[in-house]
């Protein structure tokens, strides 16, 4: 063991620890387990609120994607809109702008996007877009995942002061797995109404769509592309939990006969017990 020793000039010098030594002692398996299980549950942790972080703020914006409209040739957005002077996001509506769950993107001035809400008021009407079973399941979807990943994420933290076995983390993995099914199933989105030419038909029930639109398609945003980080981490998440191992929490009034020997449910130990 080695100890640093100023001298009279001021230099520092290393020199040996006099007398017998011992080196500290070598940690068992059992306790390096629980070391690396506990490190696991750390990590657990927080790729668990990285997920639910990216999964809820995916959807609560309105440019879940992004909606790309293409105008017949020699069309013109400020000449076309004079013709519809009752919207007004008319230009919004016939530039490409961003949708969500929720509502769709437009822009104030100045340059400013602001979320819009699909239900709105037109020529002495309340009127709504086309949703269809895509859009309102997806939506669904959305709201799961995100509640299945806050029951998760919660447990987790609540294992500071409630005792959980290590044996009971695979029961965990359960939610994640089902965060990351309906987390995935969100995309089909992309084939819903609002990705069509007709989605804002009923904003114009005269006339039906303008012919100017030629096409309309959808592409993934910052948000979508938030959504499949979140959808790999509940995956993640969901395998972490076999190997990980909550930490003990302080014995207090309500959990004094709650405590277990966090040992014994190492995953060594529970594969010995499956032999």
């Amino acid at each position: 063991i080695l100890y640093y020793v100023v001298t009279p000039d001021r230099k520092v010098t290393m020199r040996g620890m006099r007398g017998n030594a011992s080196p500290p002692p070598e940690l068992t398996l059992s306790q390096k387990q629980l070391a690396v299980g506990q490190c696991n549950f750390l990590l657990l942790f927080i790729m668990s609120t990285a997920a639910i972080a990216c999964g809820m703020a995916a959807t609560a914006y309105c440019n879940f994607m992004n909606r790309n409209v293409k105008l017949v040739d020699g069309a013109d957005v400020e000449s076309l809109c004079s013709n519809y002077t009752e919207f007004v996001t008319c230009e919004d509506m016939f530039n490409n702008h961003g949708v969500g769950f929720w509502g769709w993107q437009i822009t104030v001035p100045i340059d400013t996007l602001v979320c819009y809400p699909y239900t709105i008021w037109i020529n002495g009407a309340y009127r709504t877009p086309t949703l269809d079973t895509k859009f309102n399941s997806a939506r669904a979807f959305s709201t799961t995942a995100s509640f299945f990943g806050l029951l998760a994420f919660f447990t987790l933290g609540f294992a500071g002061c409630c005792p959980i076995p290590q044996s009971r983390m695979k029961c965990i993995s359960i939610y994640f797995l089902i965060a990351f099914f309906f987390q995935a199933m969100t995309f089909i989105f992309k084939q819903s109404s609002a990705c069509q030419k007709d989605f804002f038909a009923p904003y114009f029930p005269l006339q039906g769509v303008p012919d100017e639109i030629e096409s309309v398609s959808c592409s993934l945003s910052r948000y979508s592309n938030m959504a499949i980080a979140a959808t790999v981490l509940y995956w993640v998440c969901a395998g972490m939990c076999s190997r990980a191992i909550p930490p003990q929490p302080a014995p207090t009034v309500f959990n004094q006969g709650q405590q277990q020997p966090q040992q014994e449910e190492t995953p060594a130990a529970n594969e010995e017990e499956q032999a």
